[in-house]
């Protein structure tokens, strides 16, 4: 059964020409690899503005918590400032 299908294919001809198939699967490769190369180099560089952001972040706020007159306790929760969610339930 699978014969006469596997001779039927022999005895006909190539629908396209196998001189290039070599080169081609080349190709295909050489272009996998160079997809892969470029997918490593944006991943890089996006890791690199990601940490560029991340530290500056950082810095800045370090900065300003550096900057800010800071008395020690829970200032979220006080009732000296007008602005804190504590003041803003009771209605101040």
């Amino acid at each position: 059964m699978i014969e006469a299908e596997i001779r039927k294919l022999n005895e006909q001809e190539p629908r396209r020409s196998l001189d290039k198939l070599e080169a081609d699967i080349w190709a295909g490769v050489d272009a996998g690899v160079r997809a892969h190369r470029i997918s490593r180099i944006v991943f890089s560089c996006q890791a690199a503005v990601l940490a560029l952001v991340l530290f500056g972040s950082v810095a800045a706020g370090t900065q300003a918590v550096m900057d800010e007159n800071l008395t020690p306790g829970l200032d979220v929760f006080s009732i000296r400032k007008d602005l804190t969610p504590a003041s803003r339930l009771i209605g101040h």
